[in-house]
């Protein structure tokens, strides 16, 4: 043999593997490739199926009756302003607030009320609402959780680790009372 007749044997055994290789990965495609009709036809009834899955849902809620200004779900609230910060209250919540002096079990009164509504009226003070007063009862003095606080420069190594924690005081809302 010579390396004429090599080479072409050589080349005629590659092209037959080649072809071999190829007819498998050329019915792959084959068998799970669907004619553009059939796929249209599909994604059609497919978006039908969810446009009825998505009727019946809104029909479900469409079927509850529920009303706004229902008076005996009513529940009056107020906004109050205390150690710098606002707080959404209303009858018989509990807040954490920063520390107000007075031990556990005393009672303590909001003059500072930004907001008050009943639901069917709404209030807003230019700071503060003078007819409203917001009376509760602290259940204890506490520490809040530790927050790091970590001091760093880039390049000289400087490095400064400290905690602290923030005494609060854990109050909880009696009564929002109205003057008139």
């Amino acid at each position: 043999m010579t390396i004429k007749e090599s080479t072409e044997n050589n080349s005629m055994q590659n092209e037959q593997e080649k072809n071999e290789a190829g007819a498998v990965k050329s019915q792959a495609p084959q068998s799970e490739a669907k004619p553009s009709s059939d796929v249209k036809a599909e994604n059609k009834s497919t978006k039908k199926a969810a446009s009825t899955a998505k009727k019946t849902v809104t029909t479900k809620k469409s079927s509850k009756k529920t009303t706004k200004n229902d008076k005996a779900d009513a529940v009056p609230f107020a906004v109050i302003s205390s150690g710098g910060k606002q707080y959404l209250i209303s009858d018989g919540s509990i807040i954490n607030i920063e520390k107000i002096d007075g031990e556990a079990g005393s009672k303590v009164e909001f003059d500072s009320v930004l907001l008050y509504s009943d639901h069917t009226n709404v209030s807003v003070g230019a700071p503060y609402l003078d007819t409203v007063k917001v009376s509760g009862t602290i259940l204890g003095q506490n520490k809040s959780k530790k927050e790091i606080v970590f001091k760093f420069k880039k390049k000289t190594g400087y490095q400064k680790k400290q905690g602290h924690r923030q005494l609060i005081s854990d109050v909880r809302i009696d009564k929002i009372t109205i003057k008139k």
